[in-house]
């Protein structure tokens, strides 16, 4: 990874935190297009480009580790409290506890996300694009997560700088964990290893971003979410073409 990749990793999603922390009133309804369009699109490039990369010589090992992601993000659930999914219940009493929770369980998925992503590039010469791909679906993922993060902080309680510094440390957890990443000496092996949990991951957020139900909707999907889910699949399917 360049140095300007590293940069847009952090600025694209601290961006919008601070950017949404300063406007609070923007409806809510606009985060939940926004949140189901990078759901949409992290499910696609898992499926189109991800899997077929941790599956390319047949290994069925692997789908121990794709589980053990998922059941990992299930677990982290319980300390962020689903923020990621665009769930925000402000604390009520024990802020302190309430913060390093939600801190904790955004922080190390974070982390671990960016793990792999410089290695990851370095076992597909030649396409760049599927690098690009993968770079953007942490972008999609976290900028949501760190603009919830945000307002949470601020209807928690907390004065509007503390909630810019929770967002900054948030927001460079994904870089920390490219940078480290690119530190180790990892085999290709262990990088799809780590990939398969990475993508057990983002199918367990991206399936309950889409297929949460609506508050008071009876289970339905509303047109504009169909919409955003559709053209995320279809962002996902162009950018990991080859």
């Amino acid at each position: 990874m360049s140095f300007f990749e590293y940069l847009s990793l952090f600025f694209f999603v601290w961006f919008p935190g601070i950017l949404f922390l300063k406007y609070w009133n923007i409806q809510k309804a606009s985060l939940s297009l926004f949140l189901t369009f990078s759901g949409a699109y992290i499910l696609g490039i898992s499926i189109f480009h991800l899997l077929p990369d941790v599956y390319k010589n047949g290994e069925e090992r692997f789908g121990i580790y794709l589980i053990l992601g998922f059941l990992s993000q299930i677990v982290l659930d319980q300390f962020s409290k689903g923020l990621e999914h665009g769930h925000i219940h402000p604390a009520h009493d024990s802020k302190l506890g309430f913060l390093i929770s939600i801190m904790f369980g955004l922080g190390v998925h974070a982390f671990f996300e960016g793990l792999p992503l410089t290695g990851y590039s370095n076992f597909h010469a030649g396409h760049d694009h599927n690098h690009s791909s993968l770079l953007i679906g942490i972008i999609l993922h976290h900028a949501p997560a760190a603009i919830a993060l945000g307002l949470l902080i601020k209807m928690s309680g907390y004065p509007q700088r503390f909630s810019i510094l929770m967002i900054s440390l948030f927001a460079i957890l994904p870089p920390l964990g490219a940078f480290i990443g690119n530190s180790l000496i990892i085999s290709e092996e262990s990088y799809r290893t780590i990939m398969a949990v990475v993508v057990g991951a983002f199918m367990h957020v991206s399936t309950t971003i889409i297929f949460e139900s609506e508050p008071n909707s009876e289970h339905k999907i509303s047109y504009k979410k169909l919409i955003a889910i559709v053209l995320g699949l279809a962002t996902s399917y162009l950018m990991t073409k080859h």
